[in-house]
């Protein structure tokens, strides 16, 4: 099978497209034949050695990614949720990886049914995200529909996401974004858009339920002003002092502050794919690129601009 292959830390330079066995599978698992596969920050951070406490010392995965969306080809003698032709999408530990390979060999709690109104593309882009929003919206905040939201970072991966989820739920959303996001914010459902060359987003009269900040650009010393007395912030970034020390000072006080670890969730995945469906949701995909472009695609996902996601497509050609 075709894979892209890393064998030491470096940038996107480092990595090629080269030829492997398929892997086997345990009778436990699934063998999925990957028909896309979702680009996030982490899988070129990884391979930057940013997490090598977690992804190996010596050198990253062999090979990188998270999300996938893909067909069923083969099930352990222990599966039987489901079966070969399955169309599923989900996720492994990003600095595990194995993503990028026409086949992978996956567990029964790294995936969910696919939802029905979306293409493998689309759905390639949804896991990782999708499951970061869903622990904020329905884990920290415990969303209800007179909730009221504010996403900084709107139009990025995660914070799109978190957009589309909190409207489907029948929350108010307010987005942050740059100048040039303002009408992609509109379209994804955000009731009010700040724009944040314009305006500081957590100075004015509004308090909110959650906040979830997605670029990095706000504490929560700075934001909890801007929060409800019992209203919630979450940052996807974590810290030393946000993993830490957050936990044991949120015994103390009624507003709270929240690291987001996102990791495999079978059951909050297919929770996803029910709202996606339902709702007829479509994430927003600024590009996919062949699985053969995967240096160019990391390079554009370094810039930090893209709206939305990008997508290893490895049905294209290039």
């Amino acid at each position: 099978m075709h894979a892209i292959l890393s064998t030491h830390y470096g940038n996107e330079t480092s990595l090629q497209i080269g030829q492997i066995d398929a892997p086997n599978i345990g009778p436990d698992q699934l063998l999925v034949k990957v028909s896309a596969a979702g680009l996030n920050p982490v899988d070129w951070k990884t391979l930057r050695g940013d997490a090598r406490a977690f992804s190996g010392w010596w050198r990253p995965p062999h090979i990188l990614g998270a999300d996938f969306a893909g067909t069923v080809q083969q099930v352990g003698a222990n599966v039987s949720d489901y079966q070969p032709g399955d169309k599923v999408f989900g996720m492994v530990p990003a600095f595990k990886g194995g993503a990028f390979a026409e086949l992978m060999a996956v567990s029964p709690d790294n995936i969910a049914s696919m939802p029905q109104n979306l293409s493998f593309v689309e759905a390639s882009s949804v896991p990782l995200v999708a499951l970061t929003a869903h622990q904020f919206l329905f884990q920290k905040t415990k969303i209800h529909p007179q909730h009221h939201v504010l996403i900084n970072g709107c139009c990025g991966g995660l914070g799109h996401m978190a957009v589309l989820l909190a409207k489907a739920c029948g929350a108010s959303v307010t987005g942050v974004c740059s100048t040039r996001n303002i009408a992609l914010a509109k379209q994804l459902g955000c009731d009010f858009v700040i724009d944040y060359t314009q305006a500081d987003p957590i100075k004015g009269d509004i308090q909110y339920d959650g906040i979830l900040d997605t670029a990095s650009t706000m504490t929560f010393a700075n934001a909890r002003k801007a929060l409800r007395p019992d209203g919630v912030f979450s940052t996807a970034l974590p810290s030393p002092q946000n993993l830490l020390m957050a936990p044991l000072l949120n015994r103390f006080r009624k507003q709270k502050e929240h690291a987001l670890w996102v990791r495999p969730d079978p059951a909050a995945l297919a929770h996803i794919s029910t709202l996606l469906a339902q709702h007829n949701i479509h994430p927003h995909i600024e590009k996919a690129y062949p699985f053969s472009e995967i240096a160019k695609a990391i390079r554009h996902c370094k810039t930090g601009k893209v709206s939305g996601k990008l997508v290893l497509d490895f049905t294209a050609t290039p």
